[in-house]
């Protein structure tokens, strides 16, 4: 492994950390919005936001392993880890997409009125920010 690799590799896990604190942040924001408005669409996009949180501790996790250097099981290095965070995030994907037609479909069964829409749209606002 190149001295290059290394600092790279450092870098990508402090974009990785940040990407977690930033995710958290919004998620803690569309959550909060979804409970006061109880918006299907605000359910969705913090369902989202909890998948991109997974997936980014997931890369930071295959970042961590994939930038150790070749060992004897494994001649040419561990960089295929990154691969596995990829399949856990499409798993994710369709774990959320279901949970989220599900709750659409219950929703157009038994319509209700949203509450406190303003205040809602305020807080996704600042969640976009």
């Amino acid at each position: 492994m190149t001295k290059g690799s290394a600092t790279n590799g450092g870098a990508a896990r402090r974009y990785a950390g940040l990407s977690i604190a930033a995710a958290v942040t919004t998620i803690g924001l569309k959550l909060g919005a979804y409970y006061l408005t109880g918006s299907v669409g605000l359910f969705s996009d913090a369902a989202e936001s909890v998948v991109n949180l997974v997936a980014a501790v997931a890369v930071l996790w295959a970042l961590t392993f994939a930038i150790r250097p070749p060992d004897e099981e494994h001649a040419f290095g561990h960089s295929k880890a990154e691969y596995f965070s990829s399949g856990l995030e499409s798993a994710l994907i369709i774990i959320a997409a279901v949970w989220i037609g599900i709750t659409a479909w219950g929703r157009l069964m038994e319509p209700q009125p949203l509450q406190n829409v303003g205040l809602g749209l305020s807080i996704t606002l600042g969640a976009a920010a």
